[in-house]
This record gives C-alpha cells, sequence and structure tokens, in this order.
C-alpha cells in the first residue's frame, strides 16, 4: 500500500471551555499554530493524486474553517472534520490527518 503525504500550518485563536482545574488556563482564548499533516492512498505510483493539487484542497478548506478564527475545537475534531472533508472529496481511499498545537501535541484520526 502507498501513501502520499502534505503537511500545512495555520495560526488560530482557541480554548478549552470544559478544562478542569489542573488546566484552567485553557479555558481562556490563546493563540496556537496547528500543524496537519495528510495521509491519502494512492494506487498509481506516477503522482495519481498531485502533492500541490491536495495540499491547495486542505488548505482552501482550512482557510475557510479555522485559519485565523476562534474557537472551542480540540485537534481530535479538527483532525476529524479535516478526514471527513477529503473522504467526501477522495472517495474509496486510506486517509488519516494528525493535528498538533505549536507541532507539540496533538491527535491522529485514522
Amino acid at each position: 500500500m502507498t501513501f502520499i503525504i502534505v503537511k500545512t500550518n495555520f495560526e488560530a485563536m482557541h480554548f478549552w471551555s470544559e478544562a478542569t482545574q489542573k488546566v484552567a488556563f485553557l479555558k481562556n482564548l490563546h493563540r496556537h499554530i496547528f500543524f496537519v499533516e495528510v495521509k491519502m492512498e494512492v494506487t498509481e505510483l506516477d503522482r495519481e493524486i498531485e502533492f500541490f493539487t491536495l495540499k491547495k484542497v486542505l488548505d482552501d478548506y482550512i482557510g475557510v474553517n479555522y485559519k485565523g478564527l476562534e474557537f472551542s475545537k480540540s485537534c481530535e475534531m479538527i483532525a476529524s472534520e479535516i478526514k471527513v472533508y477529503l473522504e467526501n472529496n477522495y472517495n474509496n481511499r486510506k486517509i488519516s490527518v494528525a493535528v498538533f498545537e505549536d507541532n507539540e501535541n496533538g491527535a491522529i484520526c485514522e
């Protein structure tokens, strides 16, 4: 099985309204650079899906839904939403999406 990988990032402000007392500071709006990595199955070995094309689709979706915005979504939620969007546009492929805050902590949706 062969996969292509594209990466991008975006800046946004978010908060976690349900944060426990141990991490209560997360209830406050704070900035992150979110790093996104998409891994998509391909069946042909000569650019069946072009990297630049997939990255543009990803960046366009992020630009409308997350970039520069304020929201209360976890990395898990963002990864899941991106995965569903890509699955709707690239049928019958294995896709995984990873989202990290400041390229340190994050989640993978497979």
